[in-house]
């Protein structure tokens, strides 16, 4: 499946389990073209947090910047895709999923004023949705 998403995009980003308490991240991370950590805000250790800024800077160095556009694919009820809304331009978060009853429970934990001014657009998949993430020419397409 990689094989093929690479084909289509420039660049993937996978989720995997938590970066500290297993290797799979780590192993994972050697193939990828960089990683990305989500941390909680006041409640993730100093080292942690500096181990999570080398990570972010590894993403950055592959390119990641706020002016690309990124496909959620997957998107849950957007606790990752908060923090994509939050580092992208306005408008570049896509958010896929199966149903909408996931964003949605993502929706209403977000506030207002944010999603104004963040302007995600979430889409249940099908072939239309598909068709219109692809005609946005994404930099980035991530799966968890």
């Amino acid at each position: 499946m990689i094989g093929k998403l690479r084909l289509l995009f420039d660049v993937i980003v996978i989720d995997a389990p938590p970066l500290l308490p297993v290797s799979d991240p780590a192993i994972l991370s050697r193939d990828m073209d960089g990683v990305v950590l989500v941390v909680r805000a006041g409640k993730t250790r100093r080292d942690v947090a500096l181990r999570a800024k080398k990570i972010l800077d590894d993403f950055k160095r592959a390119g990641g910047m706020p002016r690309h556009v990124v496909v959620d694919y997957g998107c849950g009820s957007l606790w990752v895709g908060e923090a994509f809304m939050g580092y992208l331009e306005p408008g570049n978060y896509i958010g896929l999923d199966v149903v909408d009853y996931f964003y949605k429970e993502g929706l209403a934990r977000l506030s207002a004023e944010f999603l104004a001014s963040r302007r995600p657009s979430l889409h249940v998949i099908s072939d239309a949705s598909l068709a219109e993430v692809r005609a946005r020419n994404p930099d980035f397409v991530f799966s968890f």
